[in-house]
């Protein structure tokens, strides 16, 4: 009986050893099940890019079929970004003379074109179509390489240039007229260069500039810095300035708290507007006072090229694919004239959204142009346009802005 017993309870532990190895595999092939479907999800979430095709129409006005064509391209661009994004215009925004609506009361997709190709266009009576293939960057424009330089090439490869006063313990070190780059420019030159962008030599302007108007500048004269960027072949300024303090020693230790703080504005060498702006701090931990506040620098504008590039790429992703603004700046032309080229502009010259007026005086006019297009493309079509009883000619040109002169 005993050993009935012991048998029954060896094959009573058996079935067990057996209900477990099996309960185990089961559990092995639902955890590997599950690590393959989150994976399967991660990878299609990580996909970069969406296809879609798109129908854009626009209606021809006053037999301007380039612009009617343009427009609609600008709506085809937009329909593949909301199909992409799942993002649809209010019924407000749906008028007949789509060309004629304002961008501002257009819903703003996240999508990003990356690249289109035009797959049909036609001309059906008064109006234009344009149908296109576009890949849509479905990830933020910053972490999209791909995008980032597609943006940037087509703003025209605008060059950046740096001017940054640092302070250390109450010692200034290297920047603004030195040719060493201080620590905070190091860091946010190092940033801007890994992002795409190109930076005017900081050693050539070092050895040239001013260093009371580069002070200037950075205490925050957006005219002087705009200056000083049309000087030294910039497009873009980017001013900082940076500090760093020391605070009392920690726990009675020799080891001592470092702040650091650096506040910066991104300016447009052409108009003097500013594109963008950003405050960083920073702490950092160490023994001496020169390297623990070196160290909270570098943290603190590692920070602030993080906030400042996303802002600047968002500002040019405007510009390209809503509206970028173009100051005309106009010599020698009479009110009238003023009047029939404000006209003009709104309905011969291609991707023209507004037209403001800002100044007019001793016959010089100042207009901002919203336009969707490049300030070359609309020099382009200034000049190649013929506009009776007014001639004029281009005298200069810049990222964001025109002058031209009229003829008599």
């Amino acid at each position: 009986m005993a050993f009935l017993r012991r048998a029954r309870e060896r094959r009573s532990f058996s079935k067990g050893v057996e209900h477990m190895k099996d309960t185990r595999r089961r559990w092995g092939v639902l955890v590997v099940g599950l690590l393959c479907l989150l994976m399967w999800g991660q990878a299609h979430a990580q996909e970069p890019t969406e296809t879609v095709e798109a129908e854009g129409i626009a209606t021809i006005l006053q037999g301007n079929t380039d612009i009617a064509r343009d427009n609609a391209l600008v709506d085809a661009q937009r329909k593949a970004v909301e199909q992409a994004v799942g993002v649809l215009m209010s019924s407000e925004s749906l008028v007949e003379n789509y060309e004629l609506v304002s961008d501002r009361i257009l819903t703003r997709s996240a999508g990003y074109i990356q690249s289109y190709e035009i797959l049909d266009e036609r001309q059906e009576g008064t109006t234009y179509a344009v149908r296109i293939r576009a890949t849509i960057g479905m990830g933020a424009l910053e972490d999209d390489v791909e995008a980032i330089q597609h943006l940037i090439r087509q703003k025209g490869n605008p060059r950046m240039m740096f001017l940054i006063d640092e302070e250390i313990s109450g010692l200034r070190t290297a920047g603004i007229a030195s040719t060493d780059m201080s620590q905070a420019e190091t860091v946010l030159v190092q940033a801007f260069l890994q992002a795409g962008f190109e930076v005017v030599d900081s050693a050539t302007v070092a050895q040239n500039i001013s260093r009371d108007k580069a002070l200037k500048a950075i205490s925050g004269d957006t005219a002087t810095a705009a200056a000083l960027g049309q000087q030294y072949g910039a497009d873009v300024i980017i001013t900082a300035k940076a500090t760093a303090s020391v605070g009392p020693n920690i726990l009675n230790t020799s080891m001592k708290t470092h702040q650091a703080a650096i506040n910066a504005k991104v300016i447009r060498a052409d108009t003097g507007a500013i594109l963008a702006s950003a405050t960083q701090q920073a702490k950092h931990a160490h023994i001496d006072d020169m390297a623990g506040g070196i160290a909270a620098i570098e943290k603190a504008a590692t920070n602030l090229a993080d906030d400042l590039i996303p802002q600047i790429l968002e500002q040019w992703r405007q510009d390209v694919q809503v509206a970028t603004t173009v100051q005309l700046v106009i010599s020698d032309i009479s009110f009238m004239q003023l009047k029939q080229m404000k006209e003009l502009l709104t309905t011969h010259i291609r991707g023209v959204k507004e037209v403001y007026q800002r100044s007019f005086q001793a016959r010089v006019a100042k207009l901002d142009v919203e336009i969707q297009s490049t300030t070359e493309a609309l020099a382009d079509e200034l000049v190649s346009k013929e506009f009776p009883g007014l001639a004029f000619e281009i005298t200069g040109m810049s990222e964001n802005r025109i002058d031209l002169s009229i003829i008599k």
